[in-house]
């Protein structure tokens, strides 16, 4: 109490369900019509999970969204998936240029969609491989600027285990 006035809970929640009562038997509804120029200009198509967030002071901390598709990988081509795919990743991480990069993820790509296929292709896989180890040679030989120590020495083993794996 205070000021020597008390609240009442029990009345302001008997008068709550009186008002609630009282929408119950009158609903509201508020008509909205869009002009027809305007109506047919936003078209969304989702194809997936979606997040919509609208309205003032609208806030989102974070969203994570995972889909992790598991690949089954043709028997004896297990290494040299782990091996490629494992370059794949730290290829954001090294010296090399976007053209570069991007021949390289291609060939990578290219090797692990062919060990997860029921019967391999040796040729595909010693072609692409072939293309990833030319991307890579420049870096294990340190003859491009900005290759420091650790990546010439990451390009050298990834060499060295594809001529291994793919012989």
């Amino acid at each position: 109490m205070a000021n020597g006035f008390k609240i009442n809970k029990d009345a302001i929640a008997r008068m709550t369900r009186e008002i609630q009562a009282e929408f119950d038997k009158h609903p509201i509804s508020v008509g909205v019509e869009a002009e027809a120029k305007y109506a047919a200009l936003v078209t969304n198509n989702y194809n997936g999970p979606t997040v919509v967030v609208s309205g003032d002071h609208a806030n989102v901390e974070r969203i994570v969204q995972n889909q992790t598709t598991v690949q089954p990988i043709a028997a004896g081509y297990e290494e040299l998936a782990v091996v490629v795919t494992e370059a794949l990743r730290k290829l954001a991480d090294v010296p090399l240029s976007d053209e570069s990069r991007a021949v390289a993820l291609e060939a990578g790509e290219e090797i692990v969609a062919e060990v997860e296929r029921s019967e391999p292709g040796r040729d595909v896989i010693k072609r692409a491989s072939a293309v990833l180890m030319g991307v890579l040679a420049p870096l294990a030989l340190a003859v491009q600027a900005g290759v420091d120590e650790g990546a010439q020495e990451w390009a050298k083993f990834v060499i060295e285990q594809l001529t291994g794996l793919t012989s």
